[in-house]
């Protein structure tokens, strides 16, 4: 497994184009062995990208080549392409049952790597069910054993267990995380802790919260660099933060990436509700008609999935954008939201959330 890989966002495209070139070989020209390592180095790529369901297929067909080989360990280095799609999108608990599942394969055949990176997306199945303090204490667990087994994703143990702890209102440690997470080397993940360490110093209002949001932007998309997981995750994370700080100008710019990914994904890393930054991101460029669809769909997918951590946040940001239209009746429908918004953020120990929708309550009571 390339856990140690560090593709940065132009080499992620480029590696798009070499697959679209491989796939113009017919594979009855190579030997079944060359096909399955061609399918897993597709999984990653695919995963690196963002393309979670060409990812998905991709591990897939490894799966079934491996199996027929007997290749035990390499079924286990290709679990993270089956296990994160329906994770991120719509099946959280298919993605628990696939994720214990390579806990326990890669424990029997001593891939570790494997191991760190099921116990890496155990803390998103918490958030799903809406247990913050059980999604810590997994992202707990999971750093311990990363570090302990020398993980080359580490950053991403980190990064989540920041996002949780910002959530649950440890924000000094969680910060710091992300600060370390952030100071690392240059990977396709990169964007995702700058990203919320933007958002986490913006929602606490400190010092320096500006100059962390500019520093995020590096990592959007761009020419050259259109996609790749860390640098949606920083269209993510930056779209509540510019929102969060009064640039809303400069938030609803980020409307077609924020779109592009609620295509796509239900979630991300840290269970929050990707339609919602759509919506917030057509709110902020004054595309109210737009904004209010986004926002309604979301909580309805966030409901009927379920994906119980990200409801409140849902709400929040529903709420938001119905106090900033300002409307007749968008005050009052405003007030109601925020009010659901605390307390199913206080129910399950979303301190971040609640705390903010009671800060927007007071601002329009």
């Amino acid at each position: 497994m390339q856990a140690n890989s560090a593709g940065s966002a132009g080499e992620i495209d480029r590696g798009l184009e070499l697959l679209e070139e491989l796939h113009k070989i017919s594979e009855n020209e190579l030997p079944l062995g060359v096909i399955g390592f061609a399918a897993e180095q597709e999984m990653y790529t695919r995963y690196e990208a963002g393309q979670l369901d060409l990812c998905e297929a991709a591990a897939r067909k490894a799966t079934r080549i491996f199996e027929q080989s007997g290749d035990v360990w390499s079924v286990a280095d290709v679990a993270i392409g089956v296990f994160w799609p329906p994770l991120h999108c719509g099946q959280p608990a298919e993605a628990e049952r696939l994720i214990r599942e390579t806990i326990r394969r890669a424990a029997q055949v001593g891939h570790d790597v494997a191991k760190s990176c099921a116990l890496a997306a155990l803390p998103v199945v918490y958030l799903a069910k809406g247990h913050v303090e059980s999604a810590e204490r997994a992202a707990r667990e999971a750093l311990a054993f990363g570090e302990s087994s020398h993980f080359g994703w580490l950053l991403l143990i980190e990064t989540g267990l920041g996002g949780v702890l910002l959530y649950r209102a440890r924000t000094e440690e969680g910060l710091s995380l992300l600060t370390r997470a952030a100071c690392g080397p240059t990977t396709h993940f990169s964007g995702f802790p700058e990203g919320l360490l933007a958002l986490g110093m913006t929602a606490a209002e400190r010092e320096g919260a500006a100059n962390a949001c500019t520093a995020a932007m590096r990592f959007l998309p761009r020419p050259g660099a259109k996609r790749g997981s860390g640098a949606w995750h920083a269209v993510l994370a930056l779209t509540e933060a510019l929102c969060l700080s009064g640039r809303r100008e400069e938030a609803g710019r980020l409307q077609i990436e924020a779109e592009k990914i609620a295509a796509e994904w239900d979630c991300n890393y840290v269970g929050f509700p990707v339609r919602t930054a759509a919506g917030i991101a057509a709110a902020c460029a004054g595309n109210w008609t737009r904004a209010e669809e986004h926002h309604r769909a979301s909580i309805a997918r966030m409901e009927a999935v379920p994906y119980v951590t990200a409801q409140p946040i849902a709400r929040y940001w529903y709420a938001d954008m119905l106090a900033e239209r300002g409307g007749a009746e968008d005050v009052e429908a405003a007030k109601a939201m925020l009010q659901e918004s605390i307390a199913a953020s206080d129910r399950i120990g979303l301190a971040l959330y609640a705390r903010l929708a009671r800060r927007r309550l007071a601002r329009i009571t």
